[in-house]
């Protein structure tokens, strides 16, 4: 990484043209490349542009919104039936 400034949620919500509350959920699920801070997210510019290049191709070793649905629906199954389990005893 050279010494480039790095960019916040908002800044790469806009050069996506998505909404920052996109850009927030991609990053809790680790779908967009992004650095951790111990207050922080941050994007590197750089990897971000590559990272879009590389998902318009379809070549991103990114994970795919179809594994991330599927994680997500996994878990949920799991916490309902934790809940019905809880709630019968």
């Amino acid at each position: 990484m050279d010494m480039q400034t790095l960019w916040r949620a908002d800044d790469v919500a806009k050069y996506l043209a998505v909404p920052i509350s996109t850009v927030r959920y991609w990053t809790s699920k680790g779908f967009i490349p992004h650095i951790k801070l111990p207050a922080a997210v941050r994007f590197e510019p750089d990897v971000i542009v590559e990272w879009t290049r590389a998902m318009a191709k379809g070549t991103s070793e990114a994970r795919k919104p179809e594994e991330i649905a599927s994680e997500i629906l996994s878990t949920h199954r799991i916490r309902l039936a934790r809940t019905r389990k809880t709630s019968k005893a």
